[in-house]
């Protein structure tokens, strides 16, 4: 099998100032980085977590971040904090706003609260022209689709995407990309697989959500980014490609959905006859 240590993979969802890696949180990014993750997208999902991240930023450069508010925590949403928020953005470099999106699982705060705070965050992401992560669980679909449709230039990764062949294609056909982490490699994940398996490789990217979400295989109950390697190969079996295309792929969609090189081209966006449309 080929070392992991000689490919480039970016972790595209982590959260790495959570409380789980307070006391080793330099020796997981080191070790993640010796495994051939070279580059972190730090998910700051709550408003008590932007400058932790920025400053997280300042002080490992390859870890990189986003601001948002979480569905879970859509009650901090206001006005006030989408000032904030683009108040932060402007002053800072997040590579994208979120996460994002619905969760009607937990049920945490109402769906209208939810879906006003989302609403809002991609309305700042089209305005700071940055991407958004989307986070969907739940039987969030048809909502989602209605306010996502609202905003159809503004690009999106879909986060642990594990939604209905209906919105796989929604989302593949809109040039968006959907993050595959430790989920498809979970039994109860068929379905989820079956969409992978034949889905254009340049629409994926990996992530490990650590500390949640770690794959079948990993020796820990706390995911941390060395997991990327794991999830890269499960993806590789599952679609037969070699581990070296999965890599070099899916971190050019990365670089790209991210913008993390000026010279990469943008994630491609819908025609101008479909960006009107609401679906």
């Amino acid at each position: 099998m080929t070392n992991s240590a000689s490919l480039e993979f970016i972790d595209t969802h982590a959260h790495l100032n959570d409380p789980q890696f307070a006391n080793d949180r330099e020796q997981v990014i080191s070790d993640a980085q010796r495994n051939g993750v070279s580059t972190f997208v730090n998910v700051a999902f709550s408003e008590s977590l932007w400058q932790s991240a920025i400053e997280l930023n300042d002080r490992y450069p390859s870890v990189l971040y986003t601001l948002g508010i979480h569905p879970n925590s859509a009650e901090e949403w206001s006005q006030d904090a989408g000032t904030r928020l683009v108040e932060v953005a402007r002053r800072s470099s997040p590579v994208a706003i979120g996460e994002t999106g619905l969760d009607y699982y937990w049920d945490r705060v109402s769906r209208i609260t939810q879906m006003a705070s989302f609403d809002e965050q991609l309305s700042i992401a089209g305005q700071l022209d940055l991407p958004v992560i989307i986070h969907m669980r739940g039987d969030v679909e048809a909502d989602l689709r209605q306010i996502v449709g609202v905003h159809p230039r503004v690009r999106c990764v879909f986060h642990s995407f594990d939604g209905s062949p209906e919105l796989f294609a929604w989302v593949i056909e809109r040039g968006w990309v959907v993050g595959v982490g430790g989920l498809m490699s979970r039994r109860s994940a068929k379905n989820l697989r079956e969409l992978l398996s034949t889905a254009p490789l340049d629409q994926i990217v990996l992530e490990t959500d650590s500390p949640y979400l770690a794959p079948t295989g990993w020796p820990e109950k706390r995911n941390t980014p060395s997991a990327i390697p794991i999830i890269a190969n499960h993806l590789s079996r599952l679609r037969g490609d070699n581990l070296e295309t999965v890599s070099s792929i899916t971190t050019a969609t990365a670089r790209r959905a991210f913008a993390l090189d000026r010279t990469a081209p943008v994630v491609r966006m819908p025609s101008e006859s479909s960006a009107g449309q609401k679906t």
